[in-house]
């Protein structure tokens, strides 16, 4: 195994160790590509708090196609990867490549957290939890020859660390869109299926308003990037902490996504404050217009409220991608068309159509192996188009294809163009091109299911494939 000692780089000099850091490429070549590129932040936040001085850092992305195959880089000292669910598979070649190599392997992120007994294997040292602690006391204890078999810090009380994204070559034009930016962790809520939830806890967790603020004009001067992104299970799980952040940012003059809640919506004055701040789209995890599948998931919620408070944000030029989520056991088959037929209703510009998938570590896993319709050693999902259990009402074999029918009836000619109306009537033409271009990228993802190519992948690749 390697250790952290200087090297020569071949021309005479002592260089600096490499710490490499990696996000694989999604397990399942099936799914068709996301309809944007979004920067690695959990990687990003890694190479901040790695000491300049004692290595130097290279994030590698494997969701942009052109950087995968440089994945494999023997200049490595150590690498870093981090691993969700659906790049499990792809994370644990990459990691055994390395360890072949006498390169140590740290492995990290929501799947490790989850389940740390499946990463344990493939890797040198696991880190379970939040890493703003855990990583620099890895990185000295790898330095002196000590890495340990598992990190297991506290999560941090706050994390103002910046992302890195200086280290990242032509930045700009990997991540051409928008920059992502986490400033709370944590959800009250307790959704049976909610992975985030079960990572970070139920208690919130805040950055300072002003060490985000800091990290809005730093990506403004130095990328000249206007729209951002929020990672936040629930934007406004803290009020407060959400009304203080968006008055902070009106004088800003960014536009701003984020993930909420809709109830929401019952609040003028915060609707407001949201345009007013650069709100330019709203995700929303509505799961169902069926109240019977919404109390199986635990999630406090009154489909009845979903149609009104759709158009109040709809009426403010906020556009409204909305998750909705099939597999319940009160599901049977005419909910897809079911369905459809909501957000046509609602005329909710992009909803997204997944399955429901009981990842290890959440409490639909628990009651799913307790009632004995999984494994307790079932092989977690990597596409979300397909099941990994079988409903009590929906058959698993047709449940992708008809996934595919949705987008394909969904996302027409026609309400594209019933959309761009609303769009140009409610909506500055700056604020409305946005809207316009965030749209065309979910369209064509969309298409791409809808005509099904990820069917005929999945078909091509046989027993032998992987998924």
């Amino acid at each position: 195994m390697r250790t952290s000692e200087q090297r020569m780089d071949g021309t005479g000099s002592t260089a600096l160790p490499q710490v490499t850091l990696i996000q694989p490429p999604v397990t399942d070549a099936s799914y068709p590509a996301l309809p944007f590129s979004i920067e690695p932040l959990s990687l990003l936040v890694l190479a901040a708090l790695t000491p300049k001085d004692a290595f130097r850092v290279k994030v590698l992305d494997g969701m942009l196609r052109g950087e995968r195959r440089r994945l494999l880089d023997p200049a490595s000292a150590l690498v870093g990867i981090t691993v969700v669910t659906p790049v499990r598979d792809a994370a644990y070649e990459l990691a055994a490549w390395y360890r072949a190599k006498g390169v140590p392997v740290v492995l990290g992120g929501c799947h490790v957290t989850l389940d740390p007994e499946d990463a344990r294997p493939h890797a040198d040292a696991i880190v379970v939890g939040e890493a703003e602690e855990a990583w620099p006391r890895l990185l000295a204890d790898f330095a002196a020859g000590r890495l340990k078999q598992e990190y297991r810090p506290a999560g941090p009380e706050s994390f103002d660390v910046p992302a890195a994204r200086a280290l990242v070559s032509r930045y700009r034009m990997k991540y051409p869109f928008i920059s992502i930016i986490q400033t709370t962790r944590g959800c009250p809520n307790t959704c049976e299926f909610c992975v985030p939830a079960a990572t970070y806890g139920q208690r919130i967790r805040h950055r300072s308003v002003e060490s985000v603020l800091d990290e809005i004009e730093q990506t403004r001067r130095r990328f000249r990037r206007k729209t951002f992104g929020f990672t936040e299970d629930n934007f406004f799980a803290d009020r407060r902490y959400a009304v203080r952040l968006m008055e902070a940012l009106v004088p800003l003059r960014i536009r701003w996504a984020s993930q909420m809640c809709i109830d929401i919506a019952k609040d003028d004055a915060v609707l407001d404050l949201m345009v007013e701040s650069g709100c330019f789209a709203a995700f929303f995890g509505f799961e169902s217009p069926n109240q019977q599948a919404l109390d199986e998931a635990r999630k406090r919620a009154d489909s009845r409220e979903y149609p009104a408070l759709i158009a109040r944000v709809r009426a403010r030029g906020i556009l409204v991608i909305g998750s909705f989520t099939i597999g319940y056991d009160c599901d049977d088959d005419g909910v897809y068309d079911e369905m459809v037929s909501f957000c046509r209703q609602t005329a909710i510009e992009v909803p997204l159509f997944v399955s429901l998938m009981p990842y290890k570590g959440t409490a639909l896993f628990d009651r799913l192996v307790r009632a004995g319709r999984l494994a307790p050693d079932a092989r977690p999902g990597s596409n979300p188009l397909a099941l990994n259990f079988e409903p009590s009402r929906l058959a698993a074999r047709t449940f992708a294809r008809n996934i595919a029918r949705m987008y394909r009836e969904y996302y027409d000619s026609g309400y594209l163009l019933r959309n761009l109306r609303h769009w140009f009537r409610r909506s500055h033409y700056k604020k409305c091109l946005l809207l316009i271009v965030l749209y065309l990228l979910y369209v064509t993802f969309a298409r791409r299911i809808g005509r099904g190519a990820f069917l005929e992948k999945r078909a091509g690749r046989g027993a032998g494939g992987r998924g």
